[in-house]
């Protein structure tokens, strides 16, 4: 059993779910899924302490996720790379990483996010 924390990556692009996964992993435990229903089954089951959400999904769903999310009380940083929702996005109340990022920034917004500090 291991005490760290457990970040849920909900990303359809396989590259850039590796690219995240790699870049937690030394401090993180991670779980992968690529589509809003499968994000708010693992929410739904628990044991998840932040969700790395990127925000255009195929399909949808990213805003019932969040909202799932809030209402379970799990942290979430969303992740776009729309350059139209940006503004939107980061002037909400969930922490905002724009795509392409940098790992620092990546790390740096999820540490921040489960009070780790930067």
């Amino acid at each position: 059993m291991t005490d760290r924390h457990c970040i849920l990556v909900v990303e359809d692009e396989p590259l850039v779910a590796e690219v995240v996964v790699d870049a937690l992993s030394d401090a993180y435990r991670t779980v992968t899924v690529d589509a809003a229903a499968e994000a708010l089954e693992q929410i739904r089951l628990g044991g998840i302490d932040l969700v790395l959400l990127d925000y255009l999904l195929p399909g949808g769903g990213s805003s019932q996720v969040l909202a799932s999310a809030d209402a379970a009380g799990v942290p979430v940083v969303v992740m776009s790379g729309d350059a139209e929702r940006q503004s939107e996005l980061s002037a909400g109340n969930h922490p905002f990483v724009a795509k392409p990022f940098r790992i620092e920034d990546l790390i740096s917004a999820v540490n921040a996010a489960v009070g780790r500090g930067s």
